[in-house]
This record gives structure tokens, C-alpha cells and sequence, in this order.
């Protein structure tokens, strides 16, 4: 996913004079990333104690972090760009939400989205069946998808269980219009895990608030970025 999400993010004089809002910041991967680039300030939130701990270890210069979950998290300004990569899935009541991040982007302000894939989170317990033809590939079963709600998973080799909340990609749109947003780009890029064959294993949803003044977010002018999304 990481270069699909690069693909939608500013680059050059643009990213260095953006503020960007980086939901769940974890560890802090993205956001030093995005400060080695030359981003003018990335704003973390992230509620894990450890994660902050570790994060507030690193020193990383131009950053401030909320240690807070978003839907209380003490946001100050407007950002060019709000990003959320694998957390707005914990989330339980997602409108609002997508309402204050809205409120928290300039006019033609970008949002990045990426979740585990849908199709994916369906199936409320076992989620794989050996693969008829292949011993080397699993298949995926899909149950329940329209059931939204909480699923319980055992993720990347973690030891704990953690509590996702399912939703269907239609349900994903209707969120981000009714908050005021403007789909760009929807991403479905197939696994690179050869066991889950020619499957995609993440959803990348790419949004803008509306331009409605002539003062936009950093990314309303990168060269090129609208043709090559849509």
C-alpha cells in the first residue's frame, strides 16, 4: 500500500508548506517519513500509551502529538491533509467523526483512507478454507457482508485479539459524501501474499473537501495528480 498512499500525498514546495493531520500515528512511521520529506508540521493523534511513549522517544522535529482517540482529540487549525491508514476501522460511530475531520481540512483539503479490505472483515469467525486446487493458496470466505458491525481478529501475527468494525465499501462512500467529501480515487491493489492469490488485502479511499474558496489545500494544485486518479 505504501507507494499507492505516496501516489496521493503532496510532493515538492507543496508538502513542504502542508499541515498534515496523521490519524492513529502508531508508532510513528508515516509521520517521519512525511518530516524527512520536508513537511511544514504533521499533527499525530494516537490514543496506545506505548505507541506514544515510543513515539515521543523518537524526537521527531516538526511534530506534535495528541495522545487522544480522534473522535475526542484536541485539534487546533486547518490541515492541507488528513490521513488515516489502517485506524478509522476502530472506530464505532464513523459519520461524526468523518464530519470533524472535515471540519479540520482547508477548502480542497485531501483525505487518505486505508482499511483491511472488506471483503476480508465479512466473516465473523473463521475467515479461511483451504484452497481446493492449490495447498500453496487459502480462500477467502465471504459471509455476513452486509451485517456491519463489530469482528473480532487476530492481526499480523499480534498475540491479542483486536475488535475492527466491518463496513461495506458502499457504506464507506455514503460516510465520506454525507460529510461533505468528494471521492477522488478508490484502490483495491491485489495481495502481494501469494496464499491469498489475486485478491486485494487493503482499500484505499482518497477524498477532497470542496474547493470553495480561492485558498485550497496543498494538494488542489499538484500537476497532473487529478488526471492520473480518477
Amino acid at each position: 500500500m505504501d507507494p499507492i498512499v505516496w501516489d496521493f500525498l503532496p510532493t515538492g514546495d507543496l508538502l513542504r508548506s502542508a499541515r498534515i493531520l496523521d490519524i492513529g500515528s502508531g508508532y510513528g512511521r508515516w509521520a517521519a517519513r512525511l518530516i524527512n520529506k520536508n513537511a511544514a508540521e504533521v499533527v499525530g493523534v494516537e490514543p496506545s500509551p506505548q505507541m506514544c511513549s515510543e513515539l515521543n522517544a523518537q524526537k521527531i522535529p516538526r511534530f506534535r502529538l495528541l495522545q487522544s482517540g480522534i473522535e475526542d482529540a484536541p485539534i487546533d487549525g486547518l490541515f492541507d491533509v488528513a490521513m488515516a491508514l489502517m485506524s478509522l476501522h476502530y472506530v464505532v460511530d464513523l459519520p461524526p467523526v468523518m464530519r470533524l475531520i472535515a471540519s479540520h481540512l482547508k477548502p480542497g483539503g485531501r483525505l487518505i483512507v486505508t482499511t483491511e479490505h472488506p471483503w476480508r472483515t465479512s466473516a465473523e469467525h473463521n475467515r479461511w478454507r483451504p484452497h481446493p486446487t492449490d495447498a500453496m493458496r487459502r480462500q477467502g470466505i465471504i459471509d455476513g457482508y452486509c451485517d456491519e458491525g463489530p469482528r473480532v481478529f487476530t492481526w499480523f501475527g499480534r498475540p491479542e485479539p483486536v475488535v475492527v468494525q466491518h463496513r461495506t465499501i458502499e457504506t464507506w462512500i455514503r460516510v465520506l459524501r454525507n460529510a461533505g467529501f468528494n471521492i477522488l480515487a478508490i484502490r483495491e491493489p491485489a495481495s502481494s501474499d501469494p496464499k491469498d492469490g489475486n485478491n486485494p488485502r487493503f482499500l484505499l479511499l482518497c477524498a477532497e473537501t470542496s474547493a470553495s474558496s480561492e485558498k485550497g489545500g496543498a494538494c488542489q494544485t499538484t500537476s497532473g495528480l487529478a488526471e492520473r486518479t480518477d
